[in-house]
């Protein structure tokens, strides 16, 4: 048996999709007879150092077997992995997210039968039931969920301090928050719009609150199968309106459409810029900027958006099926699971683990899911993929006091009309 490693992979973005350029190694004095087998992982390009430790693991416990890692950003990535799936090319295991809602995620993969089922994998029974559905399709699990991130308010605390100002602990307080960091000469929230994903921050951070006890299915499923409207959900139109409020008293930058994520990052982690509504492994591009910084997640709701984003799939095509399955199962185990999502600042193992929990702002995270106060991401109801850029391309125009809270619902209406009306 031979034990082969490989020393680089990247990614070139070809019209075809992810072109890999990698090589391997063969140890002097071993031959290529008998191989371990090998398969091809594709995975976004900011989680694949914490994959990585997964990937050595697995080969040091399977000698022989040969792993290439391909990288790529997430715009790579959701633009290539389809073409990839379509022609037959597609890797042997690779991400994808929990839900619909675009273009690689689970459901939209899985209806096509590009997606393994994974059904009868010992991980399964594992699947908190809360986020299990966003795992299955027609009740076939289809990929081993690997963390769990919430989303709410976080603040730069020691630009905080030297504002002589403290988190806001309602919504109430939030406006009157806006208000103090402006008078300050501090922008009160980093949220742009230039990004695309940024622009339903403003809405993420707050609806978990106007649920009022209905499970995120049950405001979603109605609208998703035409029995109801945005326009006749009250979580809908007053979370918009909230938004609209909030942009309109300067809770956001003046030039919020000029501001992309990295540029909101900088903000934050300057300290120009106080608080930053952003989902919690956002933290890992900030310890990244600044490693000594002291960022607190701090709610000003009692109920949170928590929920299982992304997971490990393998693709139904893959001529490794069973060596791609047994790394499946490989990562599924509670310190794979635990040391994954430990290189990942701000997520929680999506199938949890009997570990202490050290970061303060995760610990938070799990005392809601105890109590009951969370909810879960409504984009994953999404079946129709275009919902996503029409909400985001409506929130952007109402930045720019093109549009208002009831002209971003229409909008989401009128495409959810259409999708229904072609299915």
């Amino acid at each position: 048996m031979i034990q082969r490693r490989i020393l680089a992979a990247s990614v070139l973005v070809a019209a075809a999709g992810l072109t890999l350029t990698a090589c391997s190694t063969t140890p002097a004095g071993e031959s290529d007879a008998e191989p371990g087998g090998s398969i091809t992982i594709a995975w976004q390009s900011t989680e694949a150092p914490s994959l990585k430790p997964v990937i050595e693991a697995f080969k040091e416990e399977n000698p022989g077997v040969e792993v290439t890692l391909v990288e790529a950003s997430i715009e790579q990535y959701f633009a290539s992995l389809p073409t990839q799936l379509s022609s037959g090319s597609a890797p042997d295991v690779f991400l994808v997210w929990a839900g619909w809602g675009n273009a690689v995620a689970q459901k939209q993969l899985a209806q096509y039968g590009y997606l393994e089922d994974l059904s009868g994998e010992d991980f399964v029974s594992e699947i908190p039931e809360g986020i299990a559905g966003a795992t299955q399709t027609d009740d076939k699990t289809y990929m081993m969920p690997t963390t769990m991130l919430g989303f709410s308010q976080w603040y730069n605390m020691d630009a905080l301090e030297e504002a002589g100002l403290t988190p806001p602990s309602t919504v109430d307080e939030l406006f009157q928050f806006c208000a103090d960091a402006t008078a300050a000469d501090k922008i009160p929230y980093a949220q742009g719009s230039a990004t695309a994903s940024s622009n339903s921050r403003g809405f993420n951070g707050f609806y978990a609150d106007l649920m009022d006890g209905r499970t995120i299915a049950e405001v979603m499923e109605p609208i998703s199968d035409g029995t109801s409207t945005y326009a006749e959900s009250d979580v809908w139109v007053e979370g918009m309106e909230q938004y609209q409020r909030m942009i309109e008293a300067g809770c956001f930058p003046s030039d919020a459409v000029a501001i992309d994520q990295a540029a909101e990052d900088d903000l934050f982690v300057s300290g120009e810029a106080l608080g930053s509504m952003a989902p919690t492994n956002q933290k890992t591009a900030w310890v990244a900027k600044a490693p000594d910084g002291n960022f607190e997640l701090h709610p000003a709701t009692e109920n949170i958006l928590l929920y299982n984003n992304k997971g490990a799939a393998v693709n139904a095509a893959s001529k490794n099926k069973e060596l791609a399955i047994a790394f499946v199962n490989f990562f599924s185990q509670p310190e794979q699971r635990a040391a994954f999502a430990a290189g990942l600042a701000g997520v929680l193992p999506a199938i949890p683990v009997d570990e202490p929990i050290e970061d303060p702002n995760l610990q938070l995270l799990a005392d809601k899911q105890a109590a009951g106060e969370t909810v879960g991401f409504y984009a994953q109801f999404w079946e129709d993929p275009k919902l996503d850029s029409v909400e985001m391309s409506s929130i952007q125009a109402m930045y720019l006091g093109q549009n208002t809270a009831a002209d971003v619902i229409a909008a989401l209406d009128a495409e959810q009309a259409a999708f229904l009306a072609d299915k």
